[in-house]
């Protein structure tokens, strides 16, 4: 219930027009509310492994994070609920499925404490797609903290896709817009918390593969 009530009063601030509802919401993208979007935002307030969005619209299922390997912070550098320190973070976002392209628009406040961000995005079947930094917007968010904007695209809308989070870094707050080219939305089939595990797995694997290429 207190989730279909944020949800709620979240699609009711988007239909009155109000487009950036969080202060590390610099760069909501112009289609948010529009027809086939969808919004989730976590602030991480507790240190749950699962952790559900504080605020969303998504009317294609509930979306949710798993975190592991990552400490969890009640404060650093004056920001409250904080992950940190080289772990992954895996992030369910459910999906239109159609055979129509699929934008996505992901904003990371983050401080770096070794090294910047590794993001990652796969469609259900584990195939990775480019995310982006716009390196223009990103924002000096003060006491060491920055906000960068990612962007990406898929070539049809998977029933769900898993953004993924990894490096020695502290993430304070995730904001994940998408878009669902499609003219008549419809309900994706129900997904269980194992699927985004296997997406969390597959990104460590491209870490790890990563990683000892650059080694």
């Amino acid at each position: 219930m207190k989730r279909q009530l944020l949800s709620f009063l979240t699609g009711a601030a988007l239909a009155l027009g109000v487009t950036s509802a969080f202060a590390d919401d610099f760069y909501p993208p112009t289609w948010r509310g529009d027809a086939g979007s969808t919004f989730q935002q976590w602030e991480f307030l507790s240190g749950a492994e699962l952790q559900l969005p504080d605020l969303y619209v998504n009317p294609y299922g509930d979306p949710y994070a798993l975190v592991a390997d990552h400490g969890w912070y009640n404060e650093i550098s004056d920001r409250q609920g904080v992950f940190g320190q080289s772990g992954l973070m895996a992030f369910y976002v459910p999906n239109n499925v159609n055979p129509f392209e699929k934008d996505v628009w992901v904003q990371v406040t983050w401080q770096n404490a070794g090294e910047e961000p590794i993001m990652g995005l796969m469609d259900n079947n584990g195939t990775p797609y480019p995310l982006t930094e716009d390196l223009g917007a990103r924002q000096d968010a003060g006491n060491g903290w920055y906000n960068s904007l990612y962007t990406g695209q898929i070539p049809f809308n998977p029933p769900f896709e898993v953004f993924a989070i990894a490096g020695d870094i502290y993430v304070d707050q995730v904001v994940i817009d998408t878009l669902c080219h499609s003219p008549v939305p419809e309900l994706a089939s129900p997904a269980c918390i194992p699927l985004a595990a296997l997406g969390l797995f597959c990104f460590g694997a491209w870490c790890r593969r990563h990683s000892s290429e650059l080694n």
